[in-house]
């Protein structure tokens, strides 16, 4: 278990300050207009740190996620989820949110590191098209 632990704080070290406070996250995603990236992790779930092992050493995604999104990473052994992170028990839990706190799509359960690039290149896609309709 210390390992498990010692993997995923390693992992969210690395990539780059993401937040663990989902309101600071909000504001930043409507200050910068970008989506949020939830992903909600326990300290004894072997399947997080494993998301998170592949979600750092996947050199791809890992660069789309910090230029196209919000990072948030909560973890249910220290704090409070919020709702709209679509936290249904599961772990890890991945989710989108918009800038107006909205679950936008959830997955529960680990992704594989390319399949989760190529869902999450889609979503910011429709994201963008999105935007621009509106302006």
């Amino acid at each position: 278990m210390k390992y498990i632990l010692f993997l995923i704080v390693s992992c969210i070290s690395l990539l780059s300050n993401p937040f663990n406070n989902a309101q600071k996250a909000v504001e930043l995603a409507v200050e910068q207009n970008k989506l949020i990236f939830s992903i909600v992790v326990s300290d004894t779930c072997e399947h997080c740190s494993r998301q998170m092992y592949d979600i750092k050493n996947n050199k791809k995604l890992k660069s789309f996620l910090l230029k196209n999104y919000i990072i948030l990473i909560m973890n249910v052994n220290k704090q409070e989820i919020p709702y709209f992170a679509g936290y249904d028990g599961i772990t890890p839990t991945l989710s989108i949110i918009d800038t107006e706190g909205n679950t936008v799509t959830r997955m529960s359960g680990r992704v594989e590191s390319e399949e989760l690039y190529n869902y999450l290149k889609n979503i910011n896609s429709l994201w963008i098209k999105r935007q621009n309709k509106e302006n």
